[in-house]
């Protein structure tokens, strides 16, 4: 299983932490930047690999997904994550997006 894990920064303005694995790791200016560069990781990854992903707000606070193959489901619980900190225009445009895509599969 591979774990993405952002880590928000702690003060305004530092960098964006995105670790998606072992050795691959990047630094970014802001939230948006953080959020399409984890979009376009997983949509662009093979299928059936299980992702899980953490957000990291403090030492002690964190969030983290179920284990997934399906990135709409990952994507849209990032957007979750990380209301906060995304523009509204972004944030609503995303879960409108994803949030449909995920409850669309779940229906038969």
């Amino acid at each position: 299983m591979r774990k993405i894990i952002v880590t928000i920064p702690k003060i305004q303005n530092q960098k964006w932490k995105v670790s998606f694995g072992k050795n691959s790791r990047i630094t970014r200016t802001s939230s948006v930047l953080v959020y399409k560069a984890i979009e376009r990781t997983l949509l662009a990854s093979s299928e059936g690999v299980k992702t899980s992903i953490v957000v990291r707000y403090d030492e002690n606070i964190t969030n983290e997904t179920l284990a997934s193959t399906d990135p709409a489901y990952l994507l849209y619980t990032l957007s979750c994550f990380l209301e906060d900190f995304l523009p509204n225009r972004f944030l609503r445009a995303k879960e409108k997006r994803y949030c449909r895509e995920v409850f669309e599969a779940e229906t038969p």
